[in-house]
């Protein structure tokens, strides 16, 4: 949970960043959601969902913070990927010695 609430923190410090981009487009909405993810996080009164939330308006305002995700989410696919990979090797590794523990109970 500390890194979760660091990293909400960290979306909550980059959103701040952007107020005054926001302010100049007229981003009234995108404001006030600002405001309310500061006042959860010093509240220490917020949730996963709405770390999210905060992440996708960020993710609308850095396109840096965007790419980030992005590659995270790449990482994520490769990491289960390469997980697939080695527990089908281990299934076929299991079942060769299965076969072969199967012909030494019988011969």
């Amino acid at each position: 949970m500390i890194k979760t609430r660091g990293e909400f923190g960290r979306v909550v410090r980059l959103l701040v960043g952007f107020l005054p981009q926001m302010v100049e487009r007229g981003a009234v909405e995108d404001v006030e959601q600002v405001y309310g993810f500061a006042e959860l996080f010093c509240s220490g009164n917020w949730s996963l969902p709405d770390k999210r939330a905060a992440e996708r308006l960020l993710s609308i305002w850095d396109p840096f913070f965007k790419a980030e995700k992005a590659v995270e989410h790449l990482e994520a696919i490769f990491t289960d990927l390469n997980n697939a990979v080695a527990l089908r090797k281990g299934l076929a590794r299991m079942s060769l010695i299965e076969k072969r523990a199967a012909r030494s109970a019988r011969g």
